[in-house]
């Protein structure tokens, strides 16, 4: 456990991985049902899409700060790498097909997602590991 009572745990990721997927997909992915495909529906109000753009925006920008300022570009490398060498896998035994336009750019939204939840728990991970507990510095 480290202080202040957090602890990183495999269902602590899966939730942090939940909610960026969320907010990777409700943003954009290749079925209809995302905030870029509601921004052509003619009959929303104006207000509502810019309300809800302006959200996602700014958990988007939230997430990626946050990765980039915890991930740094070795862990962010890394985790890009891994996310690549899964799908290449899953290509590999012909469970996906990364030839598809679709699936390529699903993978590449996963890739995005796992990074932003990687962001997320890096300093309880890292604290679990060393017993060291992270400062943001600014």
């Amino acid at each position: 456990m480290s202080s202040g009572g957090r602890a990183f745990s495999t269902s602590g990721f899966v939730i942090r991985l939940l909610f960026a997927l969320f907010i990777v997909f409700a943003t954009y992915n290749p079925t209809r049902y995302s905030y870029i495909h509601l921004l052509q529906d003619p009959q929303l109000d104006l207000g509502l899409k810019l309300v809800l753009g302006l959200i996602l925006f700014t958990l988007n920008v939230f997430l990626l700060v946050t990765a980039l300022d915890s991930l740094r570009p070795i862990g962010i490398i890394l985790v890009v790498l891994d996310c690549f060498g899964i799908a290449y896998w899953l290509h590999s035994i012909e469970i996906i097909d990364l030839w598809r336009g679709e699936t390529l750019v699903l993978s590449l939204l996963a890739t995005l997602a796992t990074l932003n939840a990687a962001g997320l728990s890096y300093s309880l991970w890292s604290g679990r590991l060393s017993g060291l507990t992270h400062i943001a510095q600014h």
